[in-house]
């Protein structure tokens, strides 16, 4: 009898035993193969990363009157019949509204934004649809560039939550052991002996995974963003960041600029001169010597970086990804995707423009003020297009040759009355 209970007693644990094994759920795959000589040739080179520039606009433009509503505009303009001129009111239907004067001692373009956009898209044409890009890192390096990086809007970084979903597992464990034993010596004949067991259990589990939505790393010359994937995520899509570069002060340079305040009174009529006020002010702008090379190109940047795919071998027939067969082949970036420009040159022309009001026919002579005690003719230099046309327009309308009580001057001597209507506004760079 002691043999026959041992004999139950191993068939019960090892059914139970037995009943036990299961897939593991949880697993991040169910093997990893070395990768090949071969599994780095052009086949797995199925990930395309476009890298690109926006501009990030600071501040909103002053809106114009006609892009007011029509009841707006009909406001608008009956007010300004009332107190303005003809020629004021055509003038000003098609000016800006709401210009702010100038408080600031100092034109800052030293330094400015610029949205990098980066597209990640995967073709799996000669793999598998299992496969996905787990992780990516890109560098964008400023190489021998006037400028360099400062900061940029990842200052936390972003983190994701993948629901992996809700694992339920219930088992009923049954184990029925029947024993018929033959019995000899002075017990003689045979017997039945059966024992029975069975145990419930049920679970459930939520799983998630926190993983890395962007991060970075940031200095003077490169800039490195990786994002990172999770179980059913792949890194294809579209991340932004804004980045905040700045001119050094070695490759600046700052000169003076008029601002002119008051030109128009409140009701919208252009002021008497001598109600007009004016700014000296600094502009500070990247240097003529640090922007020639750039000037017809752009300033540049240069991609490279590396993804690594997971390139899933067998079991790719079930959506859980613990029993993949995976290789983990790590790729660098192609070489056509190497360069981008980050100031063109429209915007390197507008880093230097400053402009002057001139004689029709003579270029070379400035339209200037005496200032004393900087200069008896102190060249105009307007750090806007805008702010040198809205104070041609003032001159032409009032045909004064002072301003603010201050002699106008041009080619060494006063300005006069027939000299206004040849102004004309002028570009430097």
């Amino acid at each position: 009898m002691i043999n026959l209970h041992k004999y139950l007693l191993i068939t019960c644990l090892c059914g139970f035993c037995f009943g036990c094994t299961g897939p593991e759920l949880t697993k991040r795959y169910h093997s990893t193969l070395p990768v090949s000589i071969e599994d780095l040739d052009a086949k797995y080179d199925q990930v395309k990363v476009s890298t690109f520039v926006t501009t990030v606009s600071e501040e909103a433009p002053p809106a114009a009157i006609t892009q007011l509503s029509e009841r707006g505009q009909m406001a608008l303009v009956q007010a300004v019949a009332k107190s303005a001129s003809k020629d004021d009111l055509f003038r000003q239907l098609g000016g800006k509204l709401g210009r702010k004067e100038s408080s600031s001692r100092t034109i800052e373009r030293t330094s400015g934004k610029f949205r990098l956009v980066s597209s990640v898209a995967y073709f799996p044409k000669k793999l598998g649809q299992a496969d996905r890009i787990i992780d990516l890192k890109l560098h964008i390096s400023l190489g021998k560039s006037p400028i360099i990086y400062s900061t940029w809007n990842k200052f936390t970084t972003e983190y994701g939550t993948a629901q992996l979903g809700k694992i339920g597992i219930e088992k009923t464990l049954g184990v029925s052991a029947s024993v018929s034993p033959t019995f000899t010596g002075w017990l003689v004949g045979s017997g039945d002996a059966t024992a029975t067991a069975s145990r419930k259990t049920a679970e459930e589990v939520t799983l998630t995974q926190r993983y890395i939505t962007v991060s970075g790393i940031i200095d003077d010359q490169e800039l490195i963003i990786i994002q990172e994937g999770a179980v059913g995520i792949d890194l294809t899509g579209n991340s932004t960041a804004d980045i905040t570069y700045l001119f050094p002060p070695h490759h600046c340079k700052t000169e003076k600029v008029i601002v002119f305040n008051s030109l128009r009174d409140s009701k919208g009529a252009s002021s008497k001169q001598a109600k007009v006020s004016y700014n000296i002010i600094d502009l500070k702008m990247p240097s003529l010597e640090a922007l020639a090379p750039f000037i017809s190109t752009g300033i540049p940047a240069y991609v490279s970086g590396s993804y690594t795919l997971r390139h899933v071998v067998s079991g790719a027939d079930t959506l859980i990804e613990g029993d993949d067969d995976v290789k983990f082949i790590t790729r660098h970036l192609r070489q056509d995707d190497k360069k981008i420009t980050l100031i063109s040159p429209p915007e390197i022309h507008k880093l230097r423009a400053r402009y002057i009001i001139h004689p029709l026919q003579k270029e070379d002579a400035w339209l200037a003020i005496d200032h004393p005690p900087i200069s008896s003719q102190m060249p105009m230099l307007f750090a806007s297009y805008d702010e040198a046309d809205e104070f041609l327009d003032w001159l032409k309308t009032v045909k004064s040759t002072k301003v603010a009580n201050k002699h106008l001057r041009i080619d060494e001597r006063n300005l006069v009355p027939r000299d206004i209507d040849s102004l004309r506004i002028g570009e430097l760079q």
